[in-house]
């Protein structure tokens, strides 16, 4: 399959991923539709056969707004905006949505991916509204160990006032992780932490492990 075909594949592909919609309309525009008017952009896709539907020019748009207007490092409203589009929901910035926990985790790492494809570096600084939304989800939901790739909220995490982040029960989280005990005690707040965090890390190993096979087609020399 040529690159031009698999191009098209992806971007036909409702489940696509924004890094490898943007990769492939790369491959199309050569490298050009980043700077386009969003309209030229689908009118393009449109006589190619391959314009993606609703939910995909969505994560499309929002690739290439993290690219040209990084506004989602500092700016909690365009950050939430960003995870809602990367994981295939329609964005609200006119409201506070709240994402899952797993969502969340997925989106910095898309983020994180994109920013190394396109700018060669893996680092995003996250700034203090972003840092204090992330922290927000993960203590609603009910956590006392943040995820690795949250690493950047710690400070606000731990900054936010009664979130039940008792000392014996981040032990407990941790032991029940280092024994990959899989037996789920619902009345355990232990066991229930370390599940979520399991599947967490399950639902963002699957996604990453299906982009880099969407990716491979397009990106092979």
């Amino acid at each position: 399959m040529s690159k031009e075909s698999a191009a098209q594949t992806v971007l036909k592909d409702p489940e696509a991923f924004g890094l490898a919609l943007s990769v492939a309309a790369d491959t199309l525009t050569h490298n050009a539709h980043a700077a386009w008017e969003y309209e030229t952009v689908w009118e393009f896709l449109e006589d190619k056969g391959c314009l993606p539907g609703p939910e995909g020019r969505e994560r499309l748009m929002a690739v290439t707004a993290i690219r040209s207007n990084p506004a989602h490092m500092w700016d909690a409203s365009v950050f939430q905006c960003a995870i809602a589009a990367l994981n295939g929901r329609v964005s609200t910035p006119e409201v506070v949505d709240e994402c899952s926990i797993g969502e969340l985790v997925w989106a910095v790492t898309e983020i994180g991916r994109i920013t190394a494809h396109y700018d060669g570096h893996a680092n995003v600084p996250y700034g203090a509204e972003p840092s204090v939304y992330a922290a927000v989800v993960c203590a609603h939901g009910g956590l006392v160990l943040l995820p690795p790739e949250l690493d950047f909220c710690r400070d606000a995490f731990d900054a936010l006032p009664n979130s039940g982040r008792e000392r014996d029960l981040l032990g407990e989280v941790l032991n029940k992780l280092k024994a990959e005990d899989t037996d789920l005690d619902e009345d355990d707040p232990a066991s229930v932490q370390a599940r979520i965090l399991r599947e967490v890390g399950h639902y963002v190993s699957e996604r990453r492990t299906k982009l880099d096979s969407t990716l491979g087609p397009l990106l092979s020399t």
